[in-house]
């Protein structure tokens, strides 16, 4: 089973696409789609690929961080936490129709 492992991860395009299995399950801590251009793929270099998945991870890791404290400071109030229900519900429909913007929500007064 390891020497098959070993064979996959010995071409370019077998590193993508165990890189983009962990990024889709989150094993590493953030759910991200990750693209790989197709300059690292003819590239036939692993670094390139592997160099394209830390600074998609890296985003993911940013934006999941930015996303939490959004969260946290709207979740004091009643129209915040309804925002962040309707985020949550959202946001799977948003990664796959490519991130349509969600009008924002302005609270009387604002």
């Amino acid at each position: 089973m390891t020497s098959n492992l070993v064979k996959l991860l010995n071409d370019v395009s077998g590193v993508a696409t165990v890189l983009a299995i962990l990024s889709a399950t989150g094993v590493l801590g953030a759910k991200f789609v990750f693209n790989v251009s197709p300059q690292a793929l003819a590239s036939g270099a692993g670094d390139l690929v592997i160099q394209e998945f830390r600074q998609q991870y890296r985003a993911a890791v940013q934006e999941r961080q930015t996303t939490r404290e959004v969260a946290q400071e709207r979740g004091s109030s009643v129209v915040g936490g309804l925002e962040n229900l309707v985020e949550i519900f959202l946001k799977p429909i948003q990664v796959i129709t490519g991130g349509i913007d969600m009008p924002e929500i302005r609270r009387p007064g604002e």
